[in-house]
């Protein structure tokens, strides 16, 4: 990505406020719907080695919803023609993941700053998923149920490597795209799903991504530039990619036919890494995608309408100053 276009993207992004304390100023969301991103700019002056943002379930602090770190972005509008008020201030941006099974209702999000910290109100609304019933044959029942050590092993090395937090993997700040176009959705993102195994028995669960409809052998890009952080098979999710986008930022691509990409091999947007298909637990050929903040599946689309580092904030912003001793 060229300088122009990253600071055209970081001026966008910031054009909402004006710097006004010189220990550091904070915006984020005062509302975030279950299962979307909940984005956070901090700008600090030079010299803080780290930002740790909390969100609280409730005034008391008796309880931790989420945890997480903030990142280091260069501040490119000091670099901008013309510039009248250049400042070494510092950028940071921090992303969480608001889970779909959190309670709606009011949060306290904490920012801490070395020495300062800062309580800032949030709420999480609440949406509508959609409910749907899928009937499992033997073979499927079977995948699905039966106890399996190799199946524990490998849902314990995804989740490790999709919450590493790596401050220096910055490599796309744009909108995301679909991996595939111009294919049907079939489920959505937290979709609650109820199973019917072939033995009698049922279970439930939540969809994590997006499934389209493709035809097996359906070409899928990377939906944003990034490196390969794992590419093989799994017994639940068949062929398996994954790539890291921003730290902490991760897309998955679950049940394709074949794999194109190699582990630490770095992509760019639109990159062929695979075709779709139908390995693994699936009831037809097709693609799931999804996005991962943190380790928490997050809704895609909050990725495809918007850059990560861009309009998040041209809605219902709120800017905090971190004084000393509030």
């Amino acid at each position: 990505m060229g300088k122009r276009t990253i600071l055209a993207l970081i001026f966008m992004f910031c054009l909402s406020f004006t710097l006004a304390s010189s220990e550091g100023i904070v915006h984020t969301l005062q509302e975030v719907f279950l299962g979307d991103p909940l984005p956070i700019r901090i700008y600090t002056d030079p010299g803080l080695e780290e930002v740790t943002i909390l969100v609280w379930e409730d005034e008391a602090k008796k309880g931790i919803l989420l945890e997480g770190k903030a990142f280091k972005v260069p501040d490119l509008r000091q670099d901008m023609e013309n510039s009248e008020n250049k400042r070494e201030e510092i950028l940071w941006i921090g992303l969480l993941g608001i889970p779909t099974i959190a309670q709606p209702g009011s949060y306290r999000l904490e920012i801490r700053m070395g020495d300062v910290s800062q309580i800032v109100p949030v709420s999480v609304l609440g949406r509508q998923f959609i409910h749907e019933e899928i009937s499992l044959n033997r073979e499927m029942t079977k995948l699905r149920t039966e106890e399996d050590a190799r199946k524990i092993s490998e849902m314990k090395e995804l989740l490790e490597r999709i919450s590493q937090f790596n401050p220096r993997s910055i490599f796309h700040i744009k909108p995301f795209r679909a991996p595939v176009e111009g294919f049907r959705r079939t489920s959505r993102f937290g979709d609650r799903r109820k199973y019917r195994y072939a033995n009698g028995g049922m279970d439930q669960a939540i969809h994590t991504g997006i499934d389209f409809a493709t035809p097996q052998g359906t070409p899928v890009g990377a939906s944003a530039s990034g490196q390969v952080v794992f590419a093989g098979t799994r017994i639940l999710t068949g062929n398996t990619v994954v790539l890291e986008h921003l730290p902490g930022v991760y897309s998955l691509y679950y049940h394709l036919d074949r794999i194109d990409v190699k582990e630490g091999a770095q992509v760019k947007e639109g990159e062929r890494i695979g075709t779709s298909g139908a390995t693994g637990l699936v009831t037809g050929p097709h693609l799931h995608w999804e996005v991962r903040v943190g380790g928490i599946p997050v809704n895609p689309d909050a990725f495809l309408q918007t850059g990560p580092l861009d309009k998040f904030f041209q809605l219902r912003e709120t800017a905090v100053d971190f004084k000393e001793g509030r």
